[in-house]
């Protein structure tokens, strides 16, 4: 699944691709939706960055 972000939603939030692909990854780790591997994973982070 791709998800299409417009680019005036992602200007309004003044963050950049990578800073929303981590927020959007925080808040699913701590409502316990993914675990912090899957997140480090999909971020290409390892645990100690993420």
């Amino acid at each position: 699944m791709n998800l299409l972000i417009p680019d005036d939603i992602l200007s309004a939030s003044e963050m950049s691709e990578a800073d929303l692909k981590l927020e959007i990854a925080i808040i699913l780790y701590k409502r316990e939706k993914i675990s912090a591997g899957k997140a480090c994973e999909w971020l290409g982070l390892n645990l100690i960055e993420f």
